[in-house]
């Protein structure tokens, strides 16, 4: 009885060496060495070439700007005599933004600040402002997806705020929404930094531009302008 117990342990022990046996070279052949070629090799298919690369790039389209007249809501005439109104009327009551320029070229250099003009200047014709200003909110929501700043935009969005009264729409009204944009806008073109200058010591050269900030004039008044809206 002893012998037989003793034969049936030295099966127990061979089965189980080789059951050993086996799962080592199991785990040998998954096991991948990896060396300076293999990862090289591995390494490659993502990085193989520039050209191929370019297929995951997804280019965004140019920003192109919204242009009234090439939309057919009004003509160049009552455009540019809207743009002329503003210029010897509008900016009485609003001296912040001034043009020097003609319709024409306001168009071409300032396309939302042309649009801006015209909205809150075709008051003679409803159905014409109640378009142009649907596109105006539809261009503001372009400009922060785009992330375009400017002093052209900071002066559109003036225009708009200041006489947002003239398309009033009680159940989205949004002129907080507008003073803030201009107040970022401000910041993020740094024109309140400017505003800060230390003053120097007076002498004759200096007589009348004591303290005066260093930017353009069209700066200056956007941010009077912006500081005139934010505390109304």
């Amino acid at each position: 009885m002893r012998q037989l117990e003793q034969r049936v342990e030295s099966l127990i022990d061979l089965i189980a060496a080789k059951n050993a046996s086996a799962n080592t070279s199991n785990i040998a052949a998954h096991i991948q060495t990896v060396t300076p070629d293999s990862s090289a090799h591995t390494e490659a298919a993502p990085h193989e070439s520039p050209a191929n690369l370019t297929r995951y790039c997804i280019e965004s389209a140019p920003f192109e700007a919204y242009d009234p007249v090439e939309a057919g809501v009004l003509d160049e005439e009552l455009a540019y005599r809207l743009v002329k109104e503003f210029q010897t009327s509008f900016v009485l009551s609003f001296p912040f933004i001034v043009i020097d320029g003609d319709g024409p070229s306001l168009r071409r250099q300032a396309p939302f600040l042309f649009l801006a003009i015209l909205t809150v200047t075709s008051y003679d014709t409803p159905r014409i402002q109640s378009l142009l200003s649907d596109n105006l909110r539809r261009e503001v929501a372009r400009n922060i997806e785009h992330c375009r700043k400017g002093i052209e935009v900071l002066q559109g969005l003036l225009v708009y705020g200041a006489w947002y009264h003239t398309f009033y729409r009680p159940a989205n009204q949004q002129l907080a929404i507008i003073i803030q944009l201009c107040v970022a806008h401000v910041q993020d073109l740094g024109l309140s930094s400017t505003a800060k200058v230390k003053p120097k010591r007076w002498s004759i050269a200096d007589c009348g531009i004591l303290g005066r900030p260093t930017g353009s004039l069209a700066e200056k008044r956007a941010y009077l302008g912006t500081f005139h809206l934010a505390v109304l």
